[in-house]
């Protein structure tokens, strides 16, 4: 018995989301009730390698907790959701900057925009030379990350991967 490909990208895809609220949020914004959309946007998220991101700045995170303090992140273990508060600057301005230096993204007090482009350029999100070519001028069309806009550039970038699926 064949079992139908959608069913099974459902199967695979369901134990790793777990925990990724933050995308099922995004997605429901992104795709209203288009389910294509929906498996584009998941996609997307592997091809970015998102979550293994999202793993190593918890762990970064973690980490510059341990050495700076921090009154207001307080539990025990951290989750993703605050990754997200501190790059929405929820928990002061030594957090973020310390996670953001600490995985690259911030050099001499600035984003490292170089550095994401290139890891951005490298990224295949396509075999077919269109769709990676409309992938990589979405990303152009982004907004440029700043400090301040770093969630909102990666949410773009996930968009414009959507957009060239």
């Amino acid at each position: 018995m064949r079992v139908p490909c959608g069913v099974l990208l459902l199967l695979v895809l369901t134990p790793v989301l777990t925990g990724a609220g933050w995308l099922e949020d995004f997605s429901q914004q992104l795709c209203a009730s288009n389910i294509r959309c929906y498996s584009r946007t998941y996609l997307c998220a592997h091809l970015l390698k998102v979550f293994n991101i999202q793993n190593g700045m918890l762990q970064v995170l973690s980490y510059c907790r341990s050495i700076l303090g921090s009154s207001t992140l307080t539990a025990t273990t951290l989750q993703a959701d605050d990754v997200f508060a501190v790059m929405n600057g929820e928990h002061g301005e030594q957090l973020p900057e310390c996670l953001y230096t600490q995985v690259g993204l911030v050099r001499d007090g600035k984003v490292n925009q170089a550095g994401l482009y290139l890891a951005l350029s490298s990224t295949t999100i396509s075999s077919d030379t269109a769709r990676q070519g409309a992938f990589l001028d979405a990303v152009t069309n982004c907004p440029q990350p700043t400090k301040d806009q770093l969630l909102s550039f990666g949410a773009c970038v996930i968009q414009a991967c959507v957009q060239a699926l």
